[in-house]
């Protein structure tokens, strides 16, 4: 196969453990996993893996250059369901690393954190996602400002975990966080935050809600009458017979 002669080339080139070999490496990864057959599947988290060990040679295991080579092979297994385990284990070693050289308030840190969050709430493992996902919110506080779009994903993130576990007041505060930001961001007439705003409008028609809602809110819930419904008489209707 191409892929192959590809890197068998690479190999004579720059030697059989390079770092050179690391994002040629990856890059054939990619192409491989772009097939979307089981067995190409296989061939590019190989691939991935071989690049991994490189790093970790060439780098050393405590590396920052081995937290990005365990993120891309945390990207491997992550949309397998088999692998779950895999890919958990792999982001959690990207993230420890990446705390260590480059702190909570780095991009880096942050988009791993991001991703260990969707797979836990996949695995059910709501309390853990949500736990992560507040200290990833107020990173991205820091580091993207309050209001920001990063930070308002974050809230949005939360308030579905609290939907999914019944808990609709707390789904309401972080869902009510995150259209607040948007808005400021992004104004009311964005895609985005209409969406949000619809969101929060359905939470809000659920019977689980009712009882969170203000006073002015249940107010605007009420059907709206015109002064003639509900009158016991017609307008213009008099006891006297004479009008007065």
């Amino acid at each position: 196969m191409l892929w192959s002669l590809l890197k068998e080339v690479a190999q004579k080139h720059y030697g059989e453990d390079s770092q050179q070999l690391i994002p040629i490496y990856q890059c054939l990864a990619r192409a491989e996993s772009s097939q979307g057959d089981a067995s190409s599947h296989d061939r590019a988290t190989k691939l991935f893996l071989q690049a991994h060990d490189i790093s970790k040679s060439r780098f050393g295991e405590d590396s920052v250059e081995v937290a990005d080579s365990s993120f891309v092979v945390a990207s491997s297994y992550i949309n397998d369901d088999d692998s779950q385990d895999k890919a958990k284990k792999y982001l959690e070693d990207s993230i420890t690393l990446y705390m260590r050289h480059r702190g909570p308030y780095h991009t880096s840190t942050i988009k791993a954190q991001d991703e260990l969050s969707r797979l836990l709430i996949r695995d059910v493992s709501l309390e853990d996602a949500v736990s992560l996902q507040r200290s990833v919110a107020e990173a991205k506080v820091v580091l993207y400002g309050d209001p920001s779009e990063q930070a308002a994903a974050s809230y949005q993130m939360l308030g579905s975990i609290r939907l999914k576990q019944g808990r609709t007041e707390q789904a309401l505060k972080w869902l009510t966080k995150a259209y607040n930001m948007l808005s400021a961001t992004l104004g009311n007439n964005h895609k985005r935050t209409k969406e949000m705003a619809d969101a929060i409008s359905r939470v809000k028609m659920s019977p689980d809600a009712q009882k969170f809602l203000s006073s002015e809110e249940k107010l605007k819930k009420r059907p709206r009458f015109t002064q003639v419904v509900g009158r016991s008489k017609p307008l213009g209707y008099s006891t006297n017979p004479s009008g007065d």
